[in-house]
């Protein structure tokens, strides 16, 4: 799971160092420090989605692999390898690259 998921000082970081033979593959239900379920998919060896959803509610701090472009849900997109939000109780979000 450390190859999936990682807990640091700085927030949780999803994907950091995929192997190079892991091509498609995907995982949910990972629990992470804050009382946070992480998920996601990899296709041709890169990230394309990553699900979060808060169990207890709070704020989260996720450094993702999806690339410099992504996508919050449907709608916003971001720049950057970081995510920061508040989330509530129960609340899901999807973050999806942008290709």
């Amino acid at each position: 799971m450390e190859l999936l998921v990682q807990n640091r000082r700085d927030g949780i970081h999803i994907l950091p160092a995929i192997p190079k033979g892991w091509r498609e593959f995907e995982f949910d239900g990972i629990r992470t420090v804050g009382a946070f379920l992480i998920g996601a998919t990899v296709r041709e060896g890169k990230a394309v989605a990553i699900r979060i959803r808060s169990l207890a509610g709070g704020d989260l701090v996720l450094w993702h692999s999806l690339g410099q472009k992504w996508r919050v849900g449907e709608g916003e997109i971001r720049e950057g390898s970081m995510f920061r939000t508040s989330m509530h109780p129960g609340e899901t979000v999807e973050l999806r690259a942008i290709r």
